[in-house]
């Protein structure tokens, strides 16, 4: 029988990005870079990482620029409930000597009239659990929810183009 999974709708980045994540999972901080993470309390692998980039456009629609940037972009999809462009991919890689793979999601969106949003997930399991029964789940749910990720309108950039 499935274990029943509850879940938290998390806003960070002043409101910019709303997600959901399992219930169990502790806010791990605020990295230097500007990333969140999320991990489950006392894991040894298994952490979730959000960044946010957002470009005021001088000129320009945004939807405009997501769909440009996008095509570049190999595999990116449109996740019908938002209009949210995504694109899903993993690699394998080592982080202190140990084999880990890093299940990443870039999902784009047009916040204003002006304004672009490329939010960055990323979940990172040791390369030993990747086959685990666990590990799959979590990355199946995280499949299903990331590219539903919305996002808030307004025109503060964190980048100019």
């Amino acid at each position: 029988m499935a274990k029943e999974q509850y879940f938290d709708e998390v806003t960070i980045f002043g409101g910019k990005l709303r997600f959901l994540i399992p219930k169990e999972w502790d806010e791990g901080g605020v990295e230097s870079k500007g990333e969140y993470m999320y991990c489950v309390p006392g894991t040894r692998s298994g952490w979730f990482r959000a960044s946010l980039v957002t470009t005021q456009l001088g000129t320009g629609s945004s939807a405009e620029w997501v769909e440009r940037h996008t095509e570049t972009q190999g595999g990116a999809q449109v996740e019908p409930r938002t209009g949210s462009h995504f694109q899903h991919y993993e690699k394998g890689t080592t982080e202190e000597g140990d084999p880990i793979r890093i299940y990443y999601w870039i999902v784009w969106n047009a916040a204003g009239p002006h304004v672009a949003r490329q939010a960055i997930f990323s979940f990172t399991v040791l390369s030993e659990l990747v086959d685990d029964e666990e590990t799959a789940d979590t990355v199946n749910m995280l499949r299903q929810f990331i590219p539903r990720a919305e996002f808030c309108a307004d025109e503060e950039p964190t980048h100019v183009n």
